[in-house]
């Protein structure tokens, strides 16, 4: 058997692929799930769970009303995801601002070394993309890490904004 004498360019170290584990969330029933899934997965894999949620880039308001309803979100956010995990896995979660969610999940995903992304089956763009989310299918195909991709039961929101 032949072993490669230098790294595959563009291959990550697979020391531990699986340190850092993270859930993108929109406060979907599915995200809730999805979140719950790295939490059991990490507790048997001893890896971080990093959860982020993007907000969206607000406009045309006062730097303190744009503050206010940042504030606001995070924690409807923040509580929404305490409920939705029970146990002792040590989560972190992190908010970004962003035009396009995807985009936004691929960026920070690739730059912190995740290595695993878990995304509910469908987000609060049903309507539009019966199937898979659009957010989760542009994820699927352009991550840089592998993704799992969750399917909760029934159509529940956890709680954030929009859900």
């Amino acid at each position: 058997m032949a072993h490669a004498s230098r790294p595959i360019r563009g291959m990550r170290s697979f020391v531990d692929p699986f340190a850092r584990i993270m859930v993108g969330w929109d406060g979907s029933h599915d995200s809730a799930h999805a979140l719950q899934v790295a939490a059991e997965l990490s507790e048997g894999l001893g890896a971080e769970v990093v959860v982020v949620a993007v907000l969206p880039v607000p406009d045309g308001e006062t730097r303190e009303d744009m503050e206010q309803e940042t504030a606001g979100h995070r924690r409807q956010t923040t509580t929404a995801i305490s409920s939705a995990v029970s146990g002792e896995a040590h989560i972190r979660v992190e908010f970004l601002e962003a035009d396009r969610a995807s985009e936004a999940l691929a960026d920070y995903a690739e730059g912190q070394g995740c290595g695993l992304l878990v995304l509910g089956r469908h987000g609060l763009d049903r309507a539009i993309h019966p199937r898979a989310g659009g957010v989760t299918e542009r994820l699927v195909r352009h991550a840089s890490c592998p993704v799992l991709v969750v399917s909760g039961r029934g159509d529940r929101h956890a709680g954030v904004p929009g859900g």
